[in-house]
């Protein structure tokens, strides 16, 4: 009989009715648990009682038989294939111990398999980074979620047959490439979840205890045990051409070397004629077996699909820190330079590049960021004034933003986030060292990507001193092992990136070395270099320094480990060249044209027009003669512009000064000099001839000037302007200092409100008023003494705290309480700004004075009266580690002087 026909007659009498005698109760013996999360979902058996003879589908072994038909078929390339995926995996010496001679596979693959799946429990589909949630594709997700909703059953079938570990260790293994890509071929994508659904169903059908079985008994010449055998015979083809199409899809995406390995297969790129092969013979299956068992397969299936929802669920839920204000209390304890961050309030008024303006440096970082393979590190080097503090800062705020670097440009992708930043100042304390360069790296990486949180506290929980230790100890437990265990558990691929910015200007603390460059910059250089461990998180590190550094600090790096750029000082095209404007140029004329047009709409119309406010070839003139003057210097160009926009000058002083710093004599012999003599201009024009001064006038404003600018110079942190008068008792001339800020406003900033910290806008002009490395400024009246301001700021200092400190300054009446339990509100009306920063700093600042300590004199008398209150406060702002720090470097101090002035 035609087997066609006699299969009809025989599934004809198979058919049960719904609900038929399907007991789920029985055989026990081979139960197994399918773990998803913390939810056990124990799957039924299909074994009706109520047939005689039943007949068992067993899938079990098959494996095995598609293995053996795949090594005949080609054996060369099963042994090359095996070896590529032990190859990328993570195995110790001890995989080795359970090889057998009588295995025709390398066992080690079952330890492969098993680790796999160990690691995919933690595996991260979700997570969030710089204030974005980014996820794998849904494709991704989705074998995931099954994976693990079977991950019991492989296991226990790799341990029972090893073959079976040939075909789970591909799916593993091919998981990672497909899921770092955020752009891979679609198709590719979806065959790889289809094959891998496929195999889980498969996996759950044969391992689930669900022995299927027919709905009648026969005998062996029955057409039932025929199509049991038929069933079994499909399943390994199917097996096969599953096998089969993981070395395809692996050299298709030409991973680890497969192509190399495999170039001579035939079937190479195939896959996609192999995907309609496995999903044809597979409904042909799921047929066979709907016929075969009834309704029970679909029981059995529908177990499954409930056991893959429960884990999808949870994939699709980001980890959340349960413990997240312990963890926050943690991070306190790392010493921080908070003011050394991008977006800082002392960072708030610092200008980012004008668009279109350095599109050339921008576009190659961009390019940078975005190549996964490109140099790890980007060193952009250039002399002091070229720009690259303002490259920083629109950088960080890229990343940040998630924006393009150049001008209607594609934005940085999704994945890439500012992880941290950090902007050295040699004249701040903390952000002229490397001291606490990794805590407040670590810090911001906690908070930009949340994800490090749990590891990063980790590793402060197990040692609370970490943020003091040696650079060293502080990278390795801060930053480097955090990221790479997380490296480990990411499907996702995360660009962070960190900018460190004027690296020179880590200076040395050691007093016989003034000025130069810390030594421990090397150890920095040489530590960050170990990031590129990373796998799936790559570090981007972008650095800004002098010229000089990159050889004083040489670190034989890899060749392709740093993108070395040197800026150059901006070529001035000539007028009439037949060329794009240079970037200094469109500078001017963007700036130059706001100013104009803002001082019109200042000034009455009838004033505008009297005074024949500039024309356009005026204007014209006016940024060419100050394009030549900047000599390729972005400083000079926007210090030019922030003096002809100085918010203390009427119309007239307007128009002199655009003729006065259009016009000035340019017979000098470097950048630097044509910088001091614009410097010398706008002290000259701000303060010595303004007309609103009169000679009474100007000396308050000269000494006004020593002290208020001086003080700025040399604070070991910014102030806001009611702060520092308070700290240099100026009460009854806030209207003066206001003024005096407002006319140097091209050189100084403090913000619109006089709200912000007082800074200089650029190094140059510090450098230019104490005269390093020689004298400058041609003004007496304006040179300002380091060694006079720090010992006046001093003065100040111990002035305030001997007026302000008392015993229970706070008024607790209860020594018992706790610093940490003190509100921010009752130590702001207790302990003012100026107390904080003189309890600080006061002793920083009679070192930098140099002044003398003599028996019962100031200091000797302040200690007397009040070191037990200055404790007092340093407990209260939580500062007892800088206050013993301090004692014992006054206490070096004081040893260090020569003796007859102790």
């Amino acid at each position: 009989m035609h087997f066609r026909k006699r299969l009809k007659d025989w599934t004809a009498t198979l058919r049960p009715p719904r609900n038929s005698g399907l007991d789920v109760s029985q055989d026990t013996s081979t139960a197994s648990v399918v773990s998803s999360q913390n939810n056990d979902i124990s799957v039924p058996h299909a074994c009706p009682s109520n047939v005689p003879n039943p007949i068992p589908l067993r899938l079990e072994g098959l494996w095995k038989k598609a293995y053996s038909d795949l090594q005949n078929k080609n054996p060369d390339l099963l042994a090359q294939y095996e070896k590529i995926l032990l190859s990328n995996a993570e195995l110790d010496d001890s995989s080795n111990e359970n090889q057998g001679d009588n295995i025709d596979i390398d066992p080690r693959l079952e330890t492969c398999v098993k680790r796999r799946l160990e690691a995919i429990e933690k595996l991260r589909c979700k997570i969030r980074i710089g204030g974005k949630e980014i996820e794998v594709k849904k494709q991704v997700r989705r074998v995931v979620g099954g994976i693990l909703s079977v991950k019991d059953i492989i296991t226990a079938a790799v341990s029972a047959e090893p073959h079976v570990s040939i075909a789970w260790a591909g799916v593993l293994f091919l998981l990672y490439p497909l899921a770092k890509s955020f752009d891979q071929d679609e198709d590719a994508m979806n065959g790889f979840q289809a094959v891998s659904d496929l195999m889980v169903r498969y996996a759950f059908l044969e391992r689930s205890q669900a022995k299927i079985y027919s709905n009648s008994s026969f005998t062996v010449a029955d057409p039932g045990h025929d199509f049991a055998n038929l069933i079994r015979s499909k399943t390994v083809e199917l097996y096969v051409l599953i096998l089969e199409y993981h070395m395809s899809l692996a050299t298709h995406f030409d991973h680890a070397g497969f192509r190399r390995f495999l170039h001579d297969w035939t079937e190479i790129d195939k896959w996609h004629s192999m995907l309609k092969s496995i999903t044809s013979l597979d409904e042909s299956i799921g047929q066979y077996l709907a016929t075969f068992a009834g309704d029970d397969i679909q029981k059995i299936l529908k177990e499954l699909e409930n056991s893959q929802r429960v884990v999808m669920d949870s994939l699709s839920v980001i980890k959340e820190n349960v413990e997240e204000t312990k963890q926050i209390e943690l991070l306190k304890l790392l010493p921080l330079v908070g003011e050394a961050t991008f977006g800082s309030l002392a960072d708030q008024n610092k200008p980012e590049c004008l668009e279109g303006t350095q599109t050339k440096i921008l576009r190659e970082i961009q390019t940078w960021i975005e190549s996964p393979d490109d140099s790890q590190i980007f060193w952009l080097r250039g002399m002091a004034g070229t720009g690259k503090s303002t490259i920083s800062r629109t950088l960080a705020a890229a990343c940040q933003q998630g924006k393009s670097l150049i001008p209607n440009g594609p934005p940085l992708p999704v994945n890439v986030c500012l992880g941290a930043s950090f902007f050295f100042d040699r004249t701040k304390p903390g952000r002229n060292s490397v001291e606490k360069l990794f805590p407040s790296i670590s810090n911001k990486l906690a908070y930009s990507f949340p994800d490090s949180r749990d590891k990063i506290c980790q590793a402060i929980l197990d040692n609370q001193s970490i943020g003091n230790q040696n650079l060293h100890n502080q990278w390795s437990k801060l930053i480097s092992e955090p990221l790479l265990t997380l490296d480990k558990e990411l499907l996702l691929p995360v660009t962070l990136v960190l900018v460190l910015d004027a690296l020179d200007e880590s200076v040395s603390q050691d007093p016989k070395e003034a000025g130069e460059p810390a030594h421990d910059i090397g150890g920095v250089l040489t530590l960050i270099t170990t990031a590129e461990k990373l796998q799936n998180i790559r570090l981007k590190i972008f650095l800004t320094s002098r010229p000089e550094l990159r050889s004083q600090f040489y670190v034989p790096y890899k060749e392709a480990n740093v993108h070395d750029f040197e800026l150059r000082k901006i070529p001035v095209m000539s007028e009439g060249a037949n060329l794009p404007k240079d970037d200094i140029t469109f500078y001017l004329e963007h700036q130059v044209k706001r100013i104009v047009s803002q001082a019109t709409v200042n000034y009455s119309e009838s004033l505008a027009k009297s005074t024949c406010w500039l024309s356009q070839d005026e204007e014209r003139k006016v940024v060419r003669a100050l394009a030549d003057k900047s000599d390729g210097l972005f400083i000079y160009a926007a210090t030019a512009c922030r003096f002809l926009d100085g918010v203390d000058c009427d119309f007239d002083d307007l128009q002199a000064r655009m003729r006065e710093i259009s016009g000035y004599s340019s017979e000098v012999d470097s950048p630097q000099d044509n910088l001091d003599q614009m410097y010398n201009q706008i002290l000259k024009y701000s303060i010595m001839y303004s007309s609103r001064k009169i000679k009474s006038e100007k000396k308050d404003f000269y000494e006004l000037f020593e002290r208020m600018i001086g003080a700025v110079v040399v604070l070991a942190e910014p102030l806001t302007i009611a702060t520092l008068e308070d700290l240099l008792d100026f009460a009854g001339k806030e209207t003066k200092t206001r003024r005096l800020l407002n006319s140097l406003s091209s050189v100084i900033s403090c913000g619109v409100s006089f709200g912000s910290p007082i800074q200089l806008l650029h190094m140059s002009f510090r450098d230019f008023l104490v005269g390093q490395p020689n004298r400058r400024c041609l003004y007496d009246e304006f040179c300002i003494d380091p060694r006079k301001a720090h010992r006046a700021l001093f003065e100040s200092c111990l002035k305030l705290l001997s007026s302000t400190l008392k015993q229970d300054i706070c008024s607790l009446e209860d020594p018992s309480f706790l610093a940490k339990d003190i509100g921010s509100s009752l130590l702001d009306r207790h302990v003012r700004v100026s107390v904080r920063y003189a309890s600080q700093y006061w002793s920083h600042h009679l070192q930098q004075a140099g002044v003398k300590l003599l028996d019962n004199d100031c200091v000797h008398e302040f200690l007397q009266k009040h070191f037990l209150c200055w404790l007092e406060v340093m407990s209260l702002l939580q500062m007892i580690p800088t206050a013993i720090v301090n004692t014992i470097q006054l206490e070096s101090y004081f040893a260090s002087l020569p003796v007859g002035i102790k």
